[in-house]
């Protein structure tokens, strides 16, 4: 099951993202709160994820795409290790806008 907080600032969202990111509802899910925003840049709080399958990932893509194609950004922040493996091994960390959530509280 995917559970989703949010924080809401005037050009920004943030959505934090807790449980499994998998196949169907959760997706589905992740895909439907991100695209009903419309601030200016939505950062995916992905620290409390527990498990994420190639669906999980692909929806990410999906998602940045979107965003993308109507000036928006997408901010992976803090994906769990076995995340940022399957991120790194398909070459999306060259895609992605990934922070850690240090990097945030120094920027911030």
């Amino acid at each position: 099951m995917l559970t989703i907080r949010f924080q809401a600032g005037d050009r920004s969202v943030q959505l934090t993202c807790m449980g499994r990111l998998v196949r169907g509802d959760e997706c589905d899910f992740l895909t439907e709160s991100v695209l009903s925003r419309l601030e200016a840049s939505v950062t995916l709080d992905l620290s409390e994820i527990e498990f994420a399958d190639a669906a999980g990932l692909g929806t990410l893509v999906y998602l940045h795409d979107q965003l993308l194609s109507q000036g928006r950004e997408l901010i992976l922040l803090s994906p769990p290790e076995h995340l940022l493996e399957l991120i790194r091994l398909t070459g999306l960390d060259g895609v992605f806008t990934i922070h850690s959530a240090l990097e945030r509280c120094i920027v911030a």
